[in-house]
């Protein structure tokens, strides 16, 4: 390809553990450490279109190169993650690589892949 054009691919999601069809899923793509997992992200992709226990998002243009992949299982509409009084997220919410949230987000480096095909599939399982 030349050097205008950059190599981009799309991604499908395979999302399991959702508990219900209510509200959307939001798909935050990062290409850096950057804002992670929520803030100045490349792309907000929300589906409203889910199935349980396990849904599929199909996300385009991606372009190659580091990226994280967050997501948030925004039940209410509110455009937010939701806490409870200890704020702990009473929403669900996922990362690619299987990441297992305990006490704190991961950072960037933990939860960053390789987009390098035009067509890739990804496995994430919701917290």
């Amino acid at each position: 390809m030349g050097a205008w054009t950059q190599e981009k691919s799309t991604l499908q999601l395979h999302i399991s553990g959702l508990e219900n069809t209510q509200g959307q899923i939001i798909v935050f793509v990062h290409h850096g450490p950057a804002g992670f997992p929520r803030k100045q992200m490349y792309k907000v992709v929300k589906s409203s279109d889910l199935k349980i226990p396990e849904t599929t998002v199909t996300i385009e243009g991606i372009p190659y190169g580091s990226t994280a992949i967050s997501l948030l299982h925004d039940a209410n509409n509110s455009g937010t993650m939701d806490y409870n009084w200890v704020h702990y997220p009473v929403e669900k919410f996922g990362f690619y690589k299987f990441f297992k949230v305990t006490l704190s987000e991961p950072k960037y480096e933990d939860v960053a892949f390789q987009v390098d095909a035009p067509e890739m599939e990804l496995d994430i399982v919701m917290q």
